[in-house]
């Protein structure tokens, strides 16, 4: 892409093969759990795991009221 993406419309995207990132962790899971070249590579129990871990920490999340929170908890835990 030659120009930034955000500036086209959603037709110009896919007609450049563009598409947007998901916008919660939750929509990034599903879009991985629907990956089967990757959570065939993961393997059953690896990737039920990771999606199972990762799906409750979306609900976690998902009850603060704090829009920084779940930034603040992934990015102050060195």
């Amino acid at each position: 892409m030659n120009v930034d993406p955000a500036t086209l419309t959603e037709a110009e995207r896919a007609a450049g093969g563009a598409h947007r990132l998901p916008a919660s962790l939750a929509a990034a899971l599903d879009a991985l759990s629907a990956d089967t070249m990757l959570m065939d590579a993961l393997g059953p129990l690896r990737s039920n795991a990771y999606l199972a871990v990762k799906r409750s920490e979306a609900a976690h999340f998902a009850q603060s009221t704090d829009p920084h929170y779940e930034c603040f908890h992934h990015f102050t835990k060195i």
